[in-house]
């Protein structure tokens, strides 16, 4: 009788704290959802501002090569092309107003170097609900507008006879 006592007793307590399990792993369950959401949105943020700063560098590169200001901005444009990506949460990188291209018409000043500026721009759509930091950034619900600007000195120079 008392080993059957015993038995009960232990039966009673397992019983005990499966339940308690059941909620802990409730709990582990929605953080883990939480911080799954969250580091889903923040990788897309990360490639869309690492795709844009690649599309901006290699634009700029290819608009120094060019000798005037429209060969610049049709080097550019191109250099883009073939950074259209084939993603859904981020949009191609464009150029964003014009470009710089300042050669000191072919006499720069002592200690200057010719340059060319370009600045592109990206959208990413976030996956799941809106990061929301203090209102920085966001242009409406669930998107992030990326911006990057870059300069580099023109490659093909003609100095003024």
């Amino acid at each position: 009788m008392r080993n059957n006592m015993t038995n009960l007793k232990m039966l009673k307590r397992r019983g005990r704290n499966q339940g308690h399990v059941l909620i802990e792993f409730v709990c582990f369950a929605f953080w883990l959802l939480l911080f799954m959401y969250i580091t889903t949105d923040v990788t897309v943020l990360l490639l869309g501002a690492s795709a844009n700063d690649r599309a901006c560098r290699d634009a700029a590169r290819a608009a120094a090569h060019g000798s005037n200001p429209t060969e610049a901005r049709n080097l550019a444009e191109t250099s883009l092309k073939a950074h259209v990506g084939g993603g859904f949460f981020t949009s191609p990188p464009t150029l964003f107003g014009n470009i710089t291209y300042n050669d000191y018409a072919g006499n720069p000043p002592a200690k200057q170097t010719p340059y060319v500026i370009v600045e592109t721009r990206s959208t990413a759509k976030l996956p799941f609900a809106p990061l929301v930091y203090l209102n920085n950034g966001f242009t409406q619900a669930g998107s992030y507008t990326f911006s990057r600007t870059y300069a580099f000195p023109i490659v093909r120079f003609r100095y003024a006879t």
